[in-house]
């Protein structure tokens, strides 16, 4: 039940995100395609972290669309505290996201430069703030005294978090990871989203939504490049929490 009210969850708050830039239309079917992807389907049908992981970084991408607005600091933050908490949910892979977040504020936001660097400081800080507690606890108390790291191959939480949830998540080197131990996920790697274990549950979409983002940044080609439809294009079409879930 957790995993299946996170996955409603997306859906509004991806529709909100939409919403706000291209009316309530766009929102429809932009909601409606998170709703019938498949590997979406899937992820919210199972006792799995991943559901979790993707209403999360859509909270952080709608409160970075909040923050275009107005180059609103706190907005920003709050993006950043969404995405530490979805480091904790699945570490590393929820960082996935943080380059195209980044650089459509520091090219859309707007007010200065030197304010833009400062408010994504602020955000990046939160991240390293809500992430980064767990992490610091789990290293300083003596193994003896802790529940083992499940996932780790020695009882360690950086490894586990640049190795199994890491990393190895891309190479598959990682013992336990999708290329160690996984069967079924096929070969570490971009074109793993496109083979035949995974293609009919994503591979389908990637093309479409490549497509839209090159038709929208055409369509709006003249427009400024400060808050409008150009930059939500950005923000709805650089990111992508399912590479990094499935």
């Amino acid at each position: 039940m957790p995993q299946a009210l996170a996955g409603v969850a997306s859906v509004a708050v991806l529709h909100a995100a939409v919403r706000r830039t291209s009316g309530a239309g766009a929102g429809l079917i932009t909601g409606a395609a998170l709703a019938l992807t498949p590997v979406a389907a899937l992820m919210v049908r199972f006792n799995n972290p991943d559901a979790l992981l993707v209403l999360l970084l859509t909270a952080a991408a709608y409160c970075v669309v909040r923050a275009l607005d107005k180059a609103s600091p706190r907005w920003l933050v709050l993006a950043g505290a969404a995405v530490g908490f979805a480091f904790l949910t699945k570490m590393l892979q929820a960082f996935l996201v943080l380059p195209a977040f980044a650089l459509v504020y520091l090219l859309a936001a707007p007010t200065t430069l030197g304010r833009r660097v400062g408010h994504l400081a602020a955000a990046l800080g939160t991240v390293v703030v809500a992430g980064g507690w767990w992490i610091a606890v789990a290293e300083l108390v003596p193994a003896g005294s802790r529940p083992f790291i499940g996932g780790s191959q020695d009882n360690s939480i950086l490894e586990l978090t640049l190795g199994y949830n890491g990393i190895g998540r891309l190479n598959g080197d990682e013992v336990g990871s999708v290329g160690g131990g996984g069967g079924g996920w096929g070969t570490p790697g971009l074109a793993r989203l496109f083979g035949t274990e995974m293609g009919s549950g994503i591979a389908w979409l990637l093309p479409a939504a490549l497509l839209a983002l090159l038709c929208g940044l055409w369509l709006t080609r003249r427009a400024p490049i400060a808050p409008g439809r150009r930059w939500s294009s950005g923000v709805a079409g650089c990111w992508s929490p399912w590479p990094c879930s499935a």
